[in-house]
């Protein structure tokens, strides 16, 4: 029995569907790959904190004031630094599970001046690389927009996630 390409495990999922399930999966495998990187800086540096604190310990009564103060400075400011990746973890750990809930088609229609002096292309504004652009469309296609404008989705989470590869935000906040 031959299936249409839409069927998926059983079920019929339209383009759009489709669409985004796929933009789903691929900011989940962003934000799983970030928070994978994320972990490790955590960890080296949890591992350079420890070893700062030996040294305090092993060589506290060889040291004079100045060199205990440095140490410790620096013990300090790498706790601080662990704080914000552990804060940033446990974000991303959240966001892995659910990136966003909902997506807002912003319309970028092209005026006379845009139309003059840049062809009326967007040249990356805040939500420039959200997703697909999609060109004069209508509500069935992603947003109501007039002719000649673009639909760039923006999708809203509970945090923030800018991809620095891709050099563009994938989820609002």
């Amino acid at each position: 029995m031959h299936r249409p390409p839409e069927l998926e495990g059983g079920t019929l999922f339209n383009p759009t569907e489709t669409e985004e399930r796929k933009h789903l999966r691929y900011v989940t495998d962003r934000i799983a790959a970030e928070l994978d990187a994320v972990a490790k800086q955590v960890a080296a540096r949890h591992a350079e904190m420890q070893q700062l604190k030996e040294y305090l310990h092993e060589k506290k009564s060889d040291m004079d004031g100045a060199e205990k103060a440095s140490v410790r400075q620096s013990v300090e400011m790498m706790n601080h630094v662990g704080d914000h990746g552990v804060g940033r973890t446990d974000r991303l750990a959240k966001l892995v599970e659910s990136p966003y809930f909902g997506r807002i088609d912003v319309a970028n229609e092209a005026t006379h001046d845009e139309a003059t002096h840049d062809g009326g292309s967007d040249k990356g504004g805040p939500v420039g690389q959200g997703g697909p652009v999609r060109q004069g469309g209508d509500v069935g296609q992603g947003g109501p927009v007039g002719q000649g404008g673009d639909v760039r989705p923006a999708y809203i989470g509970v945090h923030s996630f800018y991809d620095g590869e891709a050099e563009s935000h994938l989820v609002y906040d």
